[in-house]
């Protein structure tokens, strides 16, 4: 008997909803999700993404996010991190606000050059594994 194993290599996890919710209240609201689609955006009103009306691609160039946004960006690994931490330096560096749920790779060339030098980042360090939600 063959078992079919399926992968799990998707980039559309999405929060868990009371992990979000807490973020949320802590921030006062979120006015949009910026790396999301229909069927995982946690701010129903205003997101980016596959099939959203406000954008495609939070990644291009000159598309305004409204601010505070919430961003849980595709798990891509490695240097894909590097464009959203250009991203969200410079939403920053414009004077948004930005909560966003990235893996705390205090190691890492990326981590160190995009999110500690640059000292625009409040770091929240979450205990644990957060259990991400397929849609």
């Amino acid at each position: 008997m063959s078992r079919q194993i399926r992968s799990v290599s998707r980039t559309d996890w999405q929060t868990p909803p009371e992990f979000f919710t807490a973020l949320s209240a802590g921030i006062g609201g979120f006015k949009c999700d910026v790396a999301a689609n229909a069927e995982n955006t946690l701010v129903p009103k205003c997101w980016f993404g596959p099939g959203s009306p406000h954008g495609q691609d939070a990644l291009e160039e000159g598309l305004e996010w409204p601010s505070p946004a919430f961003c849980n960006p595709p798990y891509l690994g490695g240097d894909a991190w590097r464009a959203w931490l250009l991203r969200f330096n410079a939403h920053a560096g414009r004077g948004g606000v930005l909560v966003t749920v990235i893996p705390a790779a205090t190691g890492a060339k990326w981590w160190r050059d995009l999110i500690v030098e640059p000292g625009m980042a409040d770091i929240l360090f979450v205990t644990g594994r957060i259990k991400f939600n397929l849609p």
